[in-house]
């Protein structure tokens, strides 16, 4: 499982949707470096899974993209609650 949904209560902590719990990829390096796909695939998921709206979904897709690998990590860590293992 690379992600886990919980009833949503509102945004927390600067994430948006810290209700959803997405797994950082097993392919990221001890130095947090990976295919950018690994992380916006199932974080993409993740958001379609919640019924997330398309456009909102749409929204994090285009701001991620837009900037360097940092940018992406910042994007994605304020969309979604990242974890090691959505099963600890």
């Amino acid at each position: 499982m690379t992600h886990r949904i919980y009833p949503y209560t509102g945004a927390d902590d600067g994430i948006k949707y810290p209700n959803i719990e997405v797994e950082y990829p097993a392919t990221m390096d001890m130095y947090g470096g990976c295919n950018a796909y690994d992380i916006l695939a199932p974080v993409i998921k993740a958001l379609r899974a919640a019924e997330v709206p398309q456009t909102e979904i749409d929204a994090y897709t285009t701001e991620a993209k837009a900037g360097d690998y940092d940018n992406l990590l910042d994007v994605t860590e304020h969309m979604v609650f990242m974890v090691d293992d959505v099963n600890a």
